[in-house]
């Protein structure tokens, strides 16, 4: 089962957080990455070396 990693990056682009966890497909892995808190962070969502998906930061 491939593994994906998260990063949580704070506005002068440093990472805050990482989280590793196991998905059959990018498509579960993306539901995963959008319920994770990201406390007002942006994200990023990894395979391997290659990037599934960005979110930016929360607005409010």
């Amino acid at each position: 089962m491939p593994t994906y990693r998260v990063y949580l990056i704070d506005a002068r682009g440093r990472v805050q957080m990482g989280d590793t966890f196991e998905q059959p497909d990018d498509a579960t892995a993306q539901v995963r990455f959008e319920a994770i808190d990201r406390q007002g962070l942006n994200a990023e969502l990894w395979q391997g070396g290659r990037l599934v998906r960005k979110l930016p930061r929360d607005k409010g």
